[in-house]
């Protein structure tokens, strides 16, 4: 609505034929450039945001010029026409129309965007900004023209006038984004020239419900590997069990627990040394605490005398705590 109401009130002519409003122009060509520099550097969620904010205060403003435009009417009753003319005049028509060709540039030019990405080459770059800018512009004067002022005298020159002007801002401001994206924000150089499947044709409208969509086949498929992987661990003929960085259990298998004494479940989330108090000093207790200090792998082999067996324990370090798999190999010392 402001692109609209600044763009009839601020005009040249163009070789003393075409009407030029540079107003229009610049708000709305920087409003398009601004959507299409989030939603290639930050996404489809901020660029979404950004869309929705812009609807929002064309609304609100619209009811601001309303609002004004009411009191003038009647303050000029008041005063029995004294104002000669109203310094707010607001065009619903101009309203309704501008607010639905504007959410419809946004989402024409995403389409484009992303149509162009995935058949131009990266080298291109440039013109893929130029193409998708003035493409959308220009749809956006012929839309607006043909709904407001088709009938009007000064159709074919207002027609014109949009064209030239929004072509001119175009290549400025793929030129701008151009040199901004390759040689200014070098952070990530990639972002802008790929596209993925968060970034789809009609994300920008249906973003929520993939994002939510996606995280849960993602949990659903991290809930089956983490079941497979359970299945697989409680098959082996080794223990295996884990700590975190707290030496608290998390996770035990069937093997593991049967060597400790103790159901698997019921260890999950204890402190092993809370736990087994008599481990402490012991050789394996040693080991687990190097691997832990020095984050190197660790090889063991150990008596226990409880069970009378002979037990390889294998311990893996990482940032997250260890892993420790330990092996019965008593036959092969009897053998020894």
């Amino acid at each position: 609505m402001l692109k609209h109401f600044l763009g009839t009130t601020i005009s040249f002519e163009l070789l003393g034929m075409y009407t030029i409003y540079p107003g229009s122009v610049i708000i709305f060509s920087t409003v398009l450039f601004a959507v299409l520099l989030i939603f290639i550097k930050e996404g489809v969620k901020s660029a979404r945001a950004l869309i929705i904010g812009v609807i929002i205060s064309n609304v609100l403003l619209s009811a601001l010029f309303g609002i004004t435009s009411l009191q003038e009417i009647v303050l000029r009753s008041s005063t029995n026409g004294y104002l000669e003319k109203p310094v707010f005049i607001l065009d619903y028509s101009y309203f309704m129309v501008g607010t639905i060709i504007l959410l419809i540039d946004f989402i024409l030019m995403v389409i484009l965007y992303q149509f162009l990405m995935s058949k131009i080459k990266s080298n291109y770059y440039f013109f893929i900004l130029f193409i998708a800018l003035a493409s959308v512009l220009i749809f956006d004067a012929f839309a607006f023209n043909i709904l407001l002022k088709y009938h009007a005298p000064d159709f074919e020159t207002s027609l014109i006038g949009h064209i030239i002007g929004k072509l001119v801002a175009a290549f400025i401001f793929s030129i701008i984004l151009y040199l901004y994206i390759k040689y200014i924000d070098t952070e990530d150089k990639t972002t802008g020239l790929l596209s993925d499947h968060n970034r789809g044709i009609y994300a920008i409208l249906r973003y929520r419900k993939k994002y939510k969509d996606l995280k849960l086949e993602k949990a659903q498929v991290e809930k089956k590997l983490v079941s497979q992987l359970e299945a697989t661990l409680n098959k082996i003929s080794d223990g295996f069990m884990s700590f975190d960085t707290h030496w608290c259990f998390t996770y035990i298998n069937i093997k593991a627990g049967e060597f400790l004494g103790k159901k698997p479940k019921n260890l999950l989330g204890k402190h092993i040394w809370t736990e087994f108090p008599k481990s402490v000093g012991l050789p394996f207790y040693e080991a687990y605490q190097k691997a832990d200090k020095t984050q190197t792998t660790q090889n063991l082999q150990e008596y226990h005398e409880g069970i009378d067996k002979w037990y390889e324990h294998r311990i893996y370090p990482s940032s997250n705590g260890l892993s420790i798999y330990f092996t019965d190999i008593t036959e092969q010392k009897k053998l020894n």
